[in-house]
């Protein structure tokens, strides 16, 4: 054992360390208490043994140390006793000495209480180790429950709690002092009530059984949580007595597993519905696939491709690539995870589709993950997208694009030409005022800004904006409508011409009827009068009646229904016959230059309504240069062209003659100029204008098919540019003009139809005076029923064309000739034939208002003594009517 001696006697020590030394003791000693507790720092002993030769104070204060130093505990402390004083040595057994020795102190009385020590220290040695022992089981008992999540509760047989660990409060929320008074049922769901009683009645019945269940419990907040207990019966085990139950809270894994199986739901709905094809494969063999996949590939469902080869749904022209790479993504080389393929359908047919494809560990080795989709439709809109997009970039009409901060960031080729059309070299140049304003109003407004019309360079150029609010852009179209509204303008003045053509032709029309009238009852009367004063106003009436007649020519002429005799003209021999009548129409003052080109080719013209055209231009020329000046006529073979025909309404694109008459004038402004083909329209002083010469050269030049150009300016001369098809017809002589007859008088009946009841006394007067038989009637239907009593006595059919009655005179024609094929017709009207539609026989026995006596009769007699035979034809009567006309002031 190991022993600290503490004496200042050296007689005393001497015999302390000889006696412990023989007993095989370890002696240490030292003279002063503070050395002592030196060494008890520095090492430990099984006995102290202290000397009689110190401060009794000190004593106890060292005793008291000795106890209460944790790391001396020493075993067994003497004291030798320097009195025997009950008191003092009580005191001394209090502050922590075990004994006391009474001096002297022989070996024999040494070694006896040495004896009684080694029996004390080694009791209380194995004491100390079983306390500490105990001790450190119950800390580590009591560690690992404070540490354990699981809960431990020890029940008596009635279920009274005993024991719980700390992770019971834990897990229900409890206090210590509240678990107590809560029982189990409290604690236990009611839906695991019922397996709780039985799992609590088996575990009663079974000695050292053991229970293992699930059952959700209440927590103090109200909550239900998930434990997993196993409940052991140790009722019968001495010292237990008690039945534990192990717990283990599972809320999160039981909640994991609700979400596990969410998820799993979750995955599953997500590759059964996805709406792309998911495919799960391993090397060439299809593990799963999902139902897009089986109706993307046109089968009825996944069975039929689930452990199928991945190459049976692959276009034979993209497999052996698809086989490459599946075989090098299995060797862990590098493959793109993303590109293009074509399938084929169940039924053979091949389509585009696109792949994702990605690595995936399976619980039964590596596979392919891959997503499919159908591409046709992007394909399809692809190509739609490149058709798109070429429309913009070849579109001959701008295209641009912009921001929508206004900036121009895209335009076409169309634009860029447009811009250096104009001089410009940027398009940006050319934009509208406000551009940026306009493109933010249309985003913000979503209203498209159409037609806005801008000038440059005397260019009218139209801008339209659309807002295509999805992609923040505006598209803006633009375009150079400068020729169209030119058109327009010609356009509304050809229409306005010909509304006033339409008017001045009904006036003509009329006055047709009331000058017939006129003229043929003067002529009667002139072929009866003797009286010299009367004949003089007779022939006064006469030239007023033909002076009034020309005009409503005119008027016809200006409106193209005045009969036309075309035949081919040399337009360079009508100048020069002409141009003698034309100096005197100009007078001294003027000088008349013409340019004729030789070998010009005809023209198909009626050679009298082409004069009138020149003399209508000169006397204008003359009326424009009152001081004098030049008039030149001037005739060529030209070319019009696409830009030539485009500017010019009329205008026709080929080969025509040209006549061009141009003066050194005083011009006309724009106003003027656009009026001058208006009829009645004039710049003369009254009286000295009918407002008829320029309407009458439009109407005549349009009668020709062909058109007429102005070109003028104040002080600067006008010129007029005529042009005429070229004739495609051959010479031929025209027949002769008056079918030879011994006299205008004849006995046949005819049947004479005319609305206007001055008109038609005038026309049976005529016929009746030259012996014919009348029959008359004023409209079609009347006429009609005098066909149908009288049919067989009637020889010729006198009819207007336009009469009231629902029947005009071509249809009473049609009527009748289809009873009576041998029948004579002859049709009367004040427009042309072309104009009221008369063709074949019609328009060869035409006779137009207004007419004398005389052309009545003659065509009249020339209609009953045609030749019937095939080998004669009929005579064209409007040359016969002209000759008549001409001669219509001599007496029958």
């Amino acid at each position: 054992m190991r022993t600290l001696v503490i004496e200042r006697e050296p007689l005393a020590k001497a015999v302390f360390t000889k006696l412990l030394g023989v007993r095989g003791y370890t002696v240490t000693d030292c003279e002063e208490l503070y050395a002592a507790i030196a060494e008890i720092n520095s090492q430990s002993f099984d006995i102290i043994i202290i000397g009689s030769g110190f401060d009794r104070g000190e004593i106890l204060n060292f005793c008291r140390w000795c106890r209460s130093y944790r790391h001396a505990a020493p075993v067994y402390i003497w004291m030798v006793a320097a009195t025997q004083d009950p008191s003092e040595l009580k005191e001394i057994l209090a502050c922590g000495a075990n004994d006391y020795l009474f001096p002297p102190i022989t070996e024999h009385y040494l070694e006896l209480r040495l004896a009684v020590a080694e029996q004390l220290v080694q009791g209380q040695r194995q004491n100390e180790y079983l306390q500490y022992q105990l001790k450190n089981l119950d800390f580590r008992y009591q560690t690992l429950l404070a540490g354990s999540s699981d809960a431990v509760v020890m029940l008596d047989a009635r279920g009274q709690l005993r024991y719980a660990s700390p992770s019971v409060y834990k897990i229900l929320g409890y206090s210590s002092e509240e678990l107590p008074s809560v029982s189990g049922r409290q604690l236990v769901h009611p839906d695991e009530e019922a397996v709780a009683s039985k799992a609590a009645q088996k575990i009663l019945e079974v000695d050292s059984g053991t229970v293992r269940g699930e059952f959700r419990c209440l927590h103090k907040n109200g909550s239900w949580i998930w434990l997993e207990t196993t409940i052991q019966n140790l009722l019968n085990v001495p010292g237990l007595e008690s039945v534990i139950v192990h717990a283990r809270d599972i809320s999160g894994r039981k909640e994991a597993e609700d979400l596990l199986r969410r998820s799993e739901s979750q995955f599953r709905s997500l590759f059964e519905n996805a709406p792309v094809g998911i495919v799960i494969s391993r090397r060439e063999t299809l593990l799963f696939v999902n139902p897009a996949v089986a109706k993307m590939f046109g089968y009825g469902g996944v069975e039929e491709l689930n452990g199928g080869s991945l190459i049976n749904i692959i276009a034979p022209s993209h497999r052996s690539e698809m086989v490459e790479r599946v075989h090098h993504r299995a060797l862990g080389k590098t493959v793109p995870n993303s590109y293009e393929s074509a399938g084929q359908r169940k039924d053979g047919t091949l389509f585009p589709f696109h792949v994702e494809v990605a690595r995936v560990s399976l619980a039964d080795g590596p596979a392919t993950f891959a997503f499919l989709v159908d591409v046709t439709e992007r394909k399809s809109s692809e190509a739609e997208n490149r058709k798109l997009a070429a429309f913009a970039r070849y579109n001959p009409n701008p295209v641009l694009e912009f921001s929508e901060d206004g900036e121009l960031h895209y335009f076409n080729e169309a634009t860029g030409e447009l811009a250096r059309k104009l001089g410009q070299e940027d398009p940006r140049s050319i934009l509208p005022e406000g551009t940026t304003g306009i493109v933010r109003s249309c985003l913000k407004t979503g209203r498209k800004y159409l037609r806005l019309e801008t000038i440059i360079r005397e260019r009218t150029l139209s801008w339209s904006f659309y807002p295509i609010t999805a992609s923040r852009v505006v598209h803006c179209y633009a375009g150079d409508i400068t020729d169209k509204l030119n058109l327009e303008g010609q356009l509304r003045q050809s229409q306005k011409m010909e509304s006033v053509g339409q008017l001045a032709a009904g006036v003509a029309h009329d006055f047709n009827n009331i000058l017939t009238v006129i003229q043929g009852f003067t002529g009667l009367l002139l072929t009866e009068t003797f009286d010299i004063r009367k004949l003089e106003a007779l022939h006064q009436i006469h030239d007023a009646a033909e002076r009034a007649a020309n005009l409503t020519r005119q008027l016809l002429t200006f409106s193209r229904k005045q009969v036309l005799q075309p035949r081919q003209t040399d337009l360079n021999a009508l100048i020069n016959n002409v141009t003698r009548m034309l100096r005197r129409i100009l007078g001294e003052q003027m000088t008349l230059q013409c340019e004729l080109r030789e070998s010009l080719p005809s023209v198909y013209a009626d050679g009298g309504m082409i004069e009138q055209v020149l003399i209508n231009l000169a006397i204008n020329a003359r009326d424009a240069m009152p001081k004098g000046g030049f008039l030149t006529i001037q005739t060529q073979l030209t070319e019009i062209g696409d830009t030539h025909s485009r500017k010019h309404h009329d205008a026709r694109q080929g080969e025509f003659v040209q006549l061009r008459v141009s003066d050194t004038g005083k011009g006309m402004d724009p106003v003027t100029l656009s009026r001058i083909f208006e009829p009645f329209f004039t710049t003369k002083e009254i009286g000295k204008g009918t407002g008829l010469g320029l309407a009458t050269v439009y109407g005549i030049i349009k009668q020709h098919d062909g058109w007429i150009e102005v070109h003028s300016q104040v002080e600067e001369g006008t010129r007029f540019d005529i042009y005429l098809p070229p004739s495609t017809i051959a010479s031929r002589e025209m027949p002769s003009l008056m079918h030879t007859a011994p006299g205008l008088n004849g006995s046949e009946t005819i049947l004479v139809v005319e609305d206007e009841i001055s008109l038609r006394k005038l026309a049976c007067e005529i016929l009746k005076r030259h012996q014919y038989n009348v029959l008359e009637a004023a409209n079609g239907p009347e006429a009609v029923d005098v066909w149908n009593k009288n049919r067989h006595k009637i020889d010729l059919l006198l009819t207007d064309m336009v009469m009231p009655g629902g029947l005009s005179g071509k249809e009473l024609a049609q009527l009748i000739i289809r009873e009576d094929p041998k029948i004579r017709v002859i049709i009367t009207s004040g427009y042309s034939p072309e104009s009221v539609r008369l063709e074949g026989e019609f328009a060869s026995h035409f006779l137009p208002k207004p007419y004398n006596p005389i052309a009545l009769l003659a065509a009249l007699r020339n209609a009953l003594d045609e030749d019937q035979t095939e080998h004669q034809p009929s005579l064209p009567f409007s040359d016969h009517f002209s000759q008549s006309v001409a001669t219509s002031e001599d007496p029958p």
